[in-house]
This record gives structure tokens, C-alpha cells and sequence, in this order.
């Protein structure tokens, strides 16, 4: 049997005795107990003897037994303590007993059953043995979705609310049509239909499948939006307020929107309108009208040149007409405060920013009242305790235009945090998180207290920082009887442990990387062989490892741990790392170098094969180094400063080294001492929507040429010179976030600048820790440690002067300006993606005497960021050179791979 059930129509259930319509409940309760009891109820079926009953005389019986009929799949007792129904229980046959009208109504609310009757079959005396006939309802075995593709199938699968072995019926069927129509209809498809197919299962007996078919039909757009009566306002204005609902055409506001439908966005709107009124002290608006109504289709141009039109509408274009009032203008004129005992009325109108003859903005005025970070009640009231406090601001007189203002504030009583607890750290430890926050129990609770813990939260990266912005509010519980605040943070965990694989060019040479980073390690569980699965974790460390090779030639290994709490008691950053390299030459056996024959190519370098080359174990450079490093969380002039403290040996070991080092044999030591004083505002480190970001370090060496002067530096052994580098090299960076429209699309402003002075004019600048600018920052070696710069839309170094003496590129002064559009595209806790436009500019020069910080090399482009917690960021850019280079004939476009980097 094969039932179909075309769109818009009502189902019927497939039952032998059913009731079509749920709603008919009622009346079946008390009539199945009552009316029909005088009938048939209390009456035997065919085969057994009607029973003589006085329903005139109504008389109590004990049940003395239950049985139930007409079920396959159900357990009978089960349905027997459904009922409430038990033997021993006293009922009558007097009309709608209510021990039967409330058994029936137990069993019909389970939507399992077509028809519920309850029937005495059999009376002695004062007993009576009660039957349960029921109709079961056919059960669904396997649905499915047809009519999409894949992708949309397994999302419309993950909505619907069947269930296998569930009950069939009209209700059940109905509601997961209409989930079907929400979930398009809220991306456009308002003309969607679903058909559904209902078939016997072939195998299971009264059992059904179901085949929902799928048509969404063309997603409806919007054509064009119109306002009238708006004569103060012009109609653009108006548009652009309208965030979710949005018409064809080119301006600003529509360009990243799109122009669907969607009936609860476009509600949301018109109240953004009215906002929009408001704001510009327009409180008497009003929208008087509004039609949405189907218009042509715009065909295409040459269908409009050649052939005429035949203006006939479309289900899928969509026209908006508002029709709205605007009403007088109002401005503020006197403003006074009521119930402020705590602080006086100048302190409040300095916070309120309001003065007589302001635009009237209700807006305005509850941002400035309430909800911003710096309004009178976060400023005065709720960072002090007084979380219950409250200001009604009433209109008082309206003389021609202007509005005078009576803020009422209601103060309360200062709430102290109660309890603070925290749930979903499945692999964090509680201490670790517990460290991390500002809302401590017994202190007076504080906003702004309560922002930096989910600040501070966000940026151990361990949990989900767009769910902890979005859900934060819901965090607090306050409770104004007892005057306290509970606090609890649900968490939502995520892995950030991080994988790399990578490869990069440099020194003529192709270098590989793999390398694995904890970051959050658990050193004192090292010991436990169980906590090894992969690795332990849950005290907030981290612990890297990495290793670069391109063969028997390169190889280099570093190690890296780092403690943000030391000792456990204070936010003390403790760090260690250290690292070896080993590089070898090359040559080939079969040539001459003395005079230059042979085949094969000669030295490793200038691109020739390397396929008759040789290892020489007795020509190598090792390069050791240790780097120990303390930090701190400062409290002056806000919690958002830190200070940091690096002390770094590196020591550079040469034998008979021909690979274009300042000199062959020797060593040439790099020590060094770090200062880095910062601050940073920054919510989401991976997506950061607002904020800033601001840092100045120095690393500098002690000046050994000035403890001896009479040396001659210009005139001395490169590898005395050298024994001891020396140098001092200062790095400032600043960002700056700023969402733009809503909370997607962000404004990111960066400026850098960097520096490597020298401390006598004799000793000259440092052959070491300079600058290379221009590329995608993923060159893979670079021989003297400097810092690698990207520039989009330029190559690799282009940017940087070449020091034909050492053979190498290095600046000692760049500086470099960004700007970047980001837009979210994916924002889930396993990955994040976003693209993103920028417009760049930099430059590098050998001297600080040429430095010109309006000189600079400009570039264009697009990209996007692809962030997976197993591997960190990886990024696709193109940049398009505007400016040309002097000796380089390089192409203007170039793109760029970014991987565990950010520009």
C-alpha cells in the first residue's frame, strides 16, 4: 500500500480505529467514560454476554483484575502502570468515572495510540475485571530526504525529530514538514514544498517508511525597497540601517550582504529603522505601513533589448514599501538626577556625556546610561559592587522641541560574589583555569572584573572564545534577596595542540619542518605512564618540538618549555628553550676546482645538480644556543601591561667552513639580554573583533668595543672581531581592531618598526640579527638569525639590501604599515576560516641615516585563513606589487602560502 501526502495538505493516520483530529482528546475522555460507557463501554464484545448494569443506580467495584488488547510491540504491564490503574482500586459506573477519564488521559498523552478504550468485561459482585483496548499507531522504521544534494540532505537529516520505531501520525509527520520549510525559508527559499511518500514496511509488520521529497524552489530575493513619507531622512540612510534585509544594487551597505528574504530578519529590521529615527532624535516615529509583494524577474539585458517584456511576476522577487512617519526632531534641554546617594550629580553628567541642546538619542542615552563599558552604571555602580542598581531616565516636560530628562537611579544594596564555579574543562585542570579568573567568592562582584576573566579565558586558548563572548552573560546569577552573585563559567574545551609540516626555501637550499607543540602540557604528570595518551596534560604548559633538515647537509633541533605560572602562586612566565644546528658542505669528486673542469657542476651552489655531490664531515658550521626567560603580569597602569625579561647565549662553531660565513674557522659568540614591555586587549587571539595590541622590545648585548678603544676594528681578523657580537636592536608593534559593520566585518590597522644599532661607529653594524623584508615571512634558513619581514606582493628579500661582503641580504632599519578588511566566513570551535583585502607598504635600509618612513614599497591584495586547532593557521594570499623595485625584474603578482603566521 503506497500513501502519498502532497504539499499543503492534511494526513490522516493509517489506523483501524483512530481519531483524525488530536485535538478531539477531550471529548473522547469524558464521553469513551461517560456517553459511550452507557452504550457500549461497560459492555462485552460480541462473544461475551451483555452485562446487566443499573447506570440509573451507580454502584463501586474493586478492580480485581487488568488486561489489555490490541498491542504488538508494548509491554502490557508497562502500559498497566501508564494507566495508574491498580487492582484493588475503586471505581463506578456512574458517567466519566474519574479514575478512567485520568487513565485515558495518561495513555493517550503518550501519541503511541489511535484510540484508548476501557471496557468491564466482567462483574461479581462488588469486583469487576477491567480491559485496556487499544490501537496502535504504525511505527517508522527509515526515513529519507530526496530532492537535495548530499550536503543539504545530511542537514535536513540532523533536523527532523523522527525516531526509529517511533509513532506515525498526522502530528508527528506535520511537524517535520514544517522544520523542513523553517530551515530553507531562513535561508530564502520561502516557496519550498515537501511531498511525503508513506509506504508498509515489507518486512516488519504495522510499521511504515517515510520519504520526504524536497523542492526549494528559487530563493526569493529582494528587487527593490522603497520608503514614503521620509522627508528628513533620505531613503539610503534608512536601507543601510536594515542589516539582515537587503535590496540589489552596488552601495557600500549591500555589497556583503545578501538580498534573500528572510521573514524574521526583516521584523528585526524594522525596529532598526525605527532605531535609526531614534538616534538621529526622532522619538515620535513610526512605521504606518508596510507590503511585501511579488514583481518580475529583471531579465537579462539583450532578453530587454530585443524582446518585450512580459511583465509577469515571480515567486522569487520580492519588493518592500514602508511607509513611515517621522515626526518633530527633539533635542535634550535639562537634565536632573534623583535617588544618587553614592556619588554626586556632577560626577554622573560627566560620565553621561549629554549636555543641553544634544540631539534627543534614546539610544544614546541608554548606551551612555547602561550598556557601555564606560556608562554611569558600569563606571560608578556595577564595577563597584552595586550590580542591582538601576536608572529609569522619564520625560518630565516637552516644551516645542525640547525634552527635559529626570534620571531615577535605584542604587540597592553591593552584592558580593557568592559561589564561582566553572564546568566543561574535561582536560584543564580547575586550578589552572580557577588562576586565570578575576571573580574571586567574598570580593564585591565588578563588571569589568568579570570581562577580563573571560578576556583572560579566551586568550589561554583552550576553550572556545566565540562561545565564551556570546554566552558570557548568561555566566552571572544574581540573587537581589541575599544580595550576592553566583558565578559559572561553562566552558566549552577545544584541542589547540598543534602539528606542523612544512617546507621553505633559503640559502640556495630547500628545508623541510616538522615540528609538534603541547600547549597544555602537564609536566608533573610526566611520570604516569597512563597520562601518556598521546601526552599528559591540563596544567596550562607547553612543551614544542622541532626539527628542520634538507638531508645529510642541514639538520637542526630545537626544544622549548614554557610555564605561565611559576610556582603556582602568581602569574610569573617562566621559559626555556634551546636548539642546535649542524650544516656540512659539499663538493664534487669529479671536478677540478683549481682549474675549473670537470662535469657535474661545480660547488653546491648556483642551482647545478646535486647528484654528484659529496658530504665533507671536516667543513661544517654548528650553531648552539640556550635561551632562559622570566615574565610578568603587571598591575600599573592597567592589568593589560606586561613585562618580560630573556637572557640568550649563541655560539657559532666553524671548521673549515667555505659556505659564505664572515670567516672559515673559528667561533663567534652571540650573548644577549631581552626587554619587552607590552600591552594587549585583545578577546579572540585567533579572531580578534576589537581591541588593541601594543608592544616595545630591546635586545642588546653589553658593549665590549667600548671597554677597550685603542682596537682597530677596520683593520682587525674578522674572527677576533667577532669573538663577541655586539649590537642593540629595538622593535616596536602596535595593532589596532575595529568592527566596522556589526561584529563581522573588521578593520585591522598594524604598524612595525625596527631598528639594529651599533654602539661604536668603529665596530660598525652587526653582521647579525638584522632584517630581510619582502615575501611571505616562509623563507626556510637564514644564516645570521635575522628577524624575516613579510611584504605582500613583493619576493622573498626583494626588499632588503644586499651586503655584498658578507654574500648575504640584511637590513638594519624596515618599518611597514597594514591594513586588512576581515570577514568571518566559519567561526566553530574545530576551525575557523575568514578572508580577507589588505593594502601594505614597508621598506628596508642598510643605515638609520636613509631611513624614510614615508618611502615605502605598496602593495594590494586578497587572502584567506584557514585555523584548524591540529595545525594552527594556514593562509593563501595574493599581493600585487604596486611599486617597482630598482635591478629587480620581477613579476607584480605574487601569492603567497602562509602557514602558523600572521602579517
Amino acid at each position: 500500500m503506497k500513501q502519498v501526502y502532497p504539499n499543503k495538505t492534511c494526513i490522516t493516520t493509517i489506523c483501524k480505529t483512530t481519531t483524525t483530529v488530536k485535538q478531539t482528546f477531550l471529548l473522547s475522555a469524558f464521553v469513551i467514560c461517560g456517553i459511550l460507557m452507557h452504550n457500549s463501554v461497560f459492555a462485552q464484545q460480541d462473544s461475551i454476554p451483555v452485562l446487566d448494569l443499573n447506570y440509573e443506580l451507580p454502584k463501586k467495584y474493586y478492580i480485581e483484575e487488568i488486561s489489555v488488547s490490541g498491542v504488538n510491540y508494548a509491554d502490557k504491564n508497562q502500559i498497566i502502570t501508564l494507566s495508574g490503574l491498580k487492582i484493588g482500586d475503586v471505581i463506578s459506573n456512574a458517567t466519566g468515572d474519574d479514575k478512567c477519564r485520568q487513565a485515558i488521559k495518561r495513555l493517550w498523552s503518550q501519541n503511541s495510540y489511535g484510540s484508548v478504550d476501557i471496557r468491564i468485561v466482567k462483574v461479581e459482585e462488588d469486583k469487576a475485571w477491567l480491559e485496556i483496548q487499544l490501537a496502535e499507531r504504525p511505527h517508522i522504521m527509515r526515513w529519507e530526504v530526496k530532492g537535495l544534494k548530499k550536503s543539504k540532505t545530511k542537514d535536513v537529516m540532523e533536523i527532523l525529530t523522527l525516531r526509529r520505531g517511533g509513532s506515525f501520525s498526522d502530528y508527528v509527520i506535520q511537524s517535520n514538514v514544517a522544520k523542513i520549510k523553517k530551515y530553507f525559508a531562513e535561508k530564502g527559499y520561502l516557496n519550498t514544498e515537501v511531498d511525503v511518500t508513506v509506504k508498509n514496511d515489507t518486512i516488519l509488520k504495522n510499521a511504515v517508511n517515510v520519504t520526504f521529497k524536497v523542492d526549494r524552489k528559487s530563493k526569493v530575493k529582494i528587487r527593490k525597497i522603497t520608503f514614503e513619507g521620509n522627508e528628513k531622512i533620505r531613503s539610503g540612510k534608512l536601507k543601510a540601517a536594515m542589516k539582515g534585509t537587503k535590496e540589489k544594487g552596488f552601495a557600500f551597505h549591500s555589497i556583503f550582504k545578501s538580498r534573500k528574504f528572510v521573514e524574521s530578519k526583516y521584523e528585526e529590521d524594522k525596529d532598526k529603522v525605527l532605531e535609526y529615527y531614534n538616534r538621529k532624535g526622532y522619538r515620535d516615529a513610526e512605521i504606518l505601513a508596510d507590503s511585501v509583494y511579488k514583481v518580475p524577474k529583471r531579465r537579462p539585458l539583450f532578453k530587454r533589448i530585443f524582446k518585450k517584456s512580459d511583465n509577469q511576476v515571480s515567486d522569487s522577487r520580492l519588493a518592500i514599501n514602508l511607509k513611515v512617519h517621522e515626526g518633530t526632531r527633539y533635542y535634550f534641554r535639562n537634565i536632573n538626577w534623583v535617588g544618587n546617594t553614592k556619588y554626586p550629580t556632577e560626577y554622573l553628567h560627566r560620565v553621561l556625556r549629554i549636555k543641553k541642546g544634544d540631539i534627543y538619542d534614546r539610544v544614546l542615552l541608554k548606551e551612555r546610561l547602561e550598556t557601555d563599558d564606560e556608562s554611569v552604571m558600569t563606571y560608578f555602580y556595577h564595577d563597584n559592587g552595586y550590580i542591582f542598581a538601576r536608572a529609569n531616565p522619564v520625560e518630565t516636560n516637552i516644551v516645542g522641541d525640547s525634552i527635559d530628562l529626570e534620571i531615577r537611579i535605584f542604587e540597592g544594596e553591593q552584592a558580593r560574589i557568592n559561589r564561582v564555579t566553572i564546568v566543561g574543562n574535561t582536560k584543564t585542570n580547575e586550578r589552572v583555569v580557577r588562576r586565570e579568573l578575576r571573580t574571586v567568592p567574598g570580593d564585591l562582584f565588578s563588571v569589568s572584573k568579570f570581562k577580563e576573566s573571560i578576556r583572560m579565558l579566551s586568550a589561554m586558548k583552550y576553550f572556545d572564545a566565540e562561545e565564551l563572548t556570546k554566552k558570557a552573560g548568561g555566566f552571572i546569577k544574581p540573587n537581589e534577596v541575599e544580595s550576592t552573585v553566583d558565578v559559572n563559567y561553562e566552558l566549552t574545551e577545544v584541542s589547540n595542540d598543534q602539528f606542523e609540516l612544512s617546507g621553505g626555501w633559503g640559502a640556495r637550499m630547500f628545508v623541510g619542518s616538522v615540528g609538534v607543540t603541547f600547549n597544555n602540557f602537564a609536566a608533573s604528570r610526566a611520570l604516569n605512564l597512563k597520562s601518556w595518551r598521546p601526552v599528559p596534560t591540563g596544567d596550562g604548559q607547553t612543551l614544542g618540538l622541532r626539527f628542520q633538515t634538507n638531508g645529510k647537509r642541514y639538520q637542526q633541533f630545537s626544544v622549548s618549555f614554557m610555564e605561565p605560572w611559576l610556582g603556582g602562586r602568581k602569574p610569573i612566565n617562566f621559559s626555556v628553550s634551546a636548539y642546535y644546528s649542524n650544516q656540512t658542505s659539499i663538493y664534487n669528486p669529479y671536478y677540478d676546482y683549481g682549474s675549473g673542469y670537470g662535469y657535474g657542476g661545480g660547488y653546491g651552489y648556483g642551482g647545478y645538480p646535486y647528484y654528484n655531490y659529496e658530504y665533507d664531515s671536516n667543513e661544517s658550521m654548528k650553531v648552539l644556543g640556550l635561551s632562559v626567560g622570566l615574565g610578568h603580569r603587571l598591575k600599573w597602569p592597567d592589568n593589560h601591561f606586561t613585562l618580560s625579561y630573556n637572557v640568550t647565549l649563541q655560539r657559532y662553531k666553524l671548521k673549515n667552513w667555505t659556505g659564505g660565513f664572515l670567516f672559515s674557522n673559528g667561533n663567534a659568540n652571540n650573548f644577549s639580554l631581552e626587554f619587552a614591555f607590552g600591552r594587549s586587549s585583545i578577546f579572540n587571539p585567533i579572531f580578534p573583533r576589537q581591541g588593541s595590541s601594543f608592544s616595545v622590545r630591546l635586545k642588546m648585548t653589553p658593549p665590549y668595543s667600548l671597554f677597550d678603544n685603542s682596537k682597530n676594528y677596520a683593520e682587525m681578523n674578522l674572527t677576533e672581531k667577532y669573538r663577541w657580537i655586539e649590537y642593540h636592536k629595538w622593535i616596536v608593534d602596535a595593532s589596532f581592531f575595529q568592527p566596522l559593520i556589526g561584529e563581522d566585518l573588521i578593520l585591522m590597522a598594524k604598524a612595525q618598526f625596527g631598528y639594529l644599532g651599533y654602539y661604536n661607529k668603529a665596530w660598525g653594524y652587526s653582521p647579525f640579527e638584522g632584517f630581510v623584508v619582502g615575501g611571505g615571512g616562509m623563507s626556510g634558513y637564514v644564516m645570521y638569525g635575522q628577524d624575516i619581514i613579510a611584504l605582500r606582493g613583493y619576493e622573498d628579500n626583494s626588499l632588503t639590501p644586499y651586503d655584498n661582503a658578507r654574500n648575504a641580504y640584511q637590513g638594519n632599519v624596515y618599518n611597514k604599515y597594514t591594513m586588512e578588511l576581515r570577514y568571518p566566513v566559519i567561526m566553530q570551535p574545530a576551525s575557523q576560516i575568514f578572508v580577507l583585502t589588505f593594502l601594505e607598504g614597508g621598506n628596508c635600509w642598510s643605515s638609520i641615516n636613509q631611513f624614510n618612513p614615508f618611502d615605502i614599497k605598496r602593495s594590494v591584495g586578497l587572502g584567506v585563513r584557514v585555523n584548524l586547532n591540529i595545525v594552527g593557521t594556514l593562509g593563501l594570499d595574493w599581493g600585487y606589487g604596486l611599486d617597482r623595485i630598482e635591478g629587480r625584474d620581477m613579476k607584480r603578482g605574487q601569492l603567497h602560502f602562509v602557514m602558523g603566521h600572521t602579517f
